[in-house]
């Protein structure tokens, strides 16, 4: 009796076990640009073959599919889910979920801070844990003084930065890996070559084809206005305006953009939080504020680019499984959209007929729907990620230089590190510059009471923003505690101050306090 062999079949999986301990049967998924891809395999294996959940889920497994014309297409990625299902007299069947690595950032939810960093570099460390990505970047994002993962799972975070700088990304698959390529430079999307147009039954024999080809515009967001301020800039209004393309090229259709009467007004995806006039020594550093007004426009620009990117579309259904999201392709064969697409999004139904006998011939059917855009239209997410929304005050600690007892900048800001900041430095260099509210603040004049190196302090959002704290006020604690003795000094208002140093020398109001 011949055993069981996937060498003749055009669908092959292969995973940590032995080769042909499992075969593949369906294969059916989607994957989107700018967003994850899942597949789901079913397979079989030889009546009472060991099989271990164990030794597949958590690991890498690939599926091959070899088409007609031997265009080989590969699917990896990491078995997330592993199950059985019945049995027959024969099989012992099973299924599988495959899925990128990044998915395991949805695994993980934390609040951090990063300081002084490019969005890449963020997005650098935050990959990190799970193999890292090819950075296609054709701009230079601006340092960010500030940037705050603040209860956010680390996917999500990942996806917010993307959606703020105008990253969209995809997968590379081969036999050995799925590498994930992130990218502001769509139209130069790697190539799968040519696709026909073919309405024939059945297409041409041995070639993938498209056989139906609904091309759709929409009407969309045309215009995007930013504004902001900053207190540095006091009453500078920081504006960004942009507009999206005014003529977008379906193959050989030219389409107007067709939308908004007035601008998209987006003011939480403003660039102005990314700077400081003053380093985080304390030294002024003007070249800093200066550049908020090109980031606005940038800032501006990205948002247009992404409110145009699914103004014109196409879906696309046949059997050219190449078709890969993050990946172009040239249209032929087509009467009027003929040219270059880039692919958006691909879902794939894929089965085999055939018993696997070792040397018996297997055949495939193969479907794929798939959805496209003009090359040169920027792929940009859209709509913009939403940031997460600090709901009340957190509570944190004044830092400063290790043995100092004050630290402040010019405008009488400090440093604070939050509790939820597991990993961060405990000095100096614990957050960006906090403003601290004051009774009274007019030109050289008002009420001043700066937290010292050890204070708790409550810290509010300016609108919600966990980029932007602001402390609100001072409580006491079990380390310190009231000037005055409690409970029996509840009647008593005043305060007391502290010489540096700890100079027995104060000021006290109301003075010669006798709570006795």
């Amino acid at each position: 009796m011949n055993s069981f062999s996937q060498q003749s079949s055009p669908l092959k999986v292969f995973t940590p076990l032995a080769e042909n301990s499992l075969l593949a049967i369906t294969l059916s998924g989607e994957e989107k640009l700018g967003d994850s891809f899942e597949f789901a395999v079913d397979l079989i294996a030889a009546k009472n073959t060991a099989i271990s959940a164990s030794a597949l889920v958590g690991n890498d497994a690939c599926v091959i599919l070899t088409m007609p014309d031997s265009v080989v297409r590969y699917y990896h990625g990491e078995v997330s889910e592993f199950s059985q299902s019945d049995s027959d007299e024969v099989f012992d069947v099973y299924s599988m979920v495959l899925k990128p690595r990044l998915a395991r950032l949805a695994l993980t939810r934390q609040s951090r801070v990063f300081q002084n960093q490019t969005s890449v570099d963020v997005l650098k460390a935050v990959l990190t844990p799970v193999g890292g990505a090819d950075f296609q970047i054709a701009g230079a994002p601006p340092i960010r003084d500030y940037c705050a993962q603040y209860r956010e799972t680390d996917l999500d975070f990942f996806l917010r930065i993307c959606s703020e700088e105008g990253f969209t990304h995809y997968w590379k698959h081969s036999q050995d890996n799925h590498e994930l390529v992130v990218t502001d430079n769509s139209p130069n999307a790697p190539s799968l070559g040519e696709i026909t147009y073919d309405q024939t039954v059945g297409g041409t024999a041995g070639r993938p084809f498209i056989r139906s080809w609904k091309m759709t515009q929409r009407m969309n967001t045309t215009q995007v206005a930013l504004l902001d301020s900053h207190f540095q800039l006091f009453r500078q209004r920081l504006e960004g305006t942009a507009n999206g393309p005014a003529t977008i090229n379906a193959g050989t259709v030219p389409l107007n953009p067709v939308g908004s009467h007035a601008a998209w007004q987006e003011d939480g995806h403003s660039a102005a939080r990314y700077f400081d006039g003053v380093n985080s020594s304390g030294e002024p550093d003007s070249n800093s504020t200066s550049s908020i007004y090109p980031a606005q426009e940038r800032q501006a620009r990205i948002l247009a680019a992404g409110a145009a990117s699914k103004a014109v579309g196409a879906v696309v259904v046949g059997n050219c499984c190449q078709l890969t999201p993050g990946h172009a392709f040239t249209l032929t064969g087509h009467p009027n959209q003929t040219g270059s697409w880039i692919v958006q999004a691909a879902r794939h139904e894929i089965s085999v007929e055939g018993r696997f006998w070792a040397g018996d011939i297997s055949t495939i059917q193969c479907a794929i729907r798939a959805e496209a855009a003009p090359l040169d239209l920027v792929q940009a997410p859209w709509p913009p990620k939403i940031r997460p929304k600090v709901g009340g005050v957190e509570t944190a600690l004044v830092t400063g230089p290790i043995g100092g007892e004050t630290f402040t900048d010019m405008y009488g800001r400090i440093k604070v590190r939050f509790w939820f900041d597991r990993t961060g430095p405990t000095d100096g260099g614990s957050s960006c510059w906090v403003r601290v509210a004051q009774v009274w603040a007019g030109n050289s004049w008002g009420a001043c009471f700066w937290p010292r190196v050890g204070h708790e302090v409550v810290v509010s959002f300016e609108g919600g923003d966990p980029d932007r704290p602001i402390v609100v006020g001072s409580v006491y604690n079990a380390t310190n505690m009231p000037p005055f003795p409690m409970p029996q000094s509840v009647y008593i208002s005043g305060w007391k101050s502290l010489t540096e140093g700890g100079d027995p020398t104060h000021e006290e109001f109301p003075p010669d306090l006798d709570v006795g």
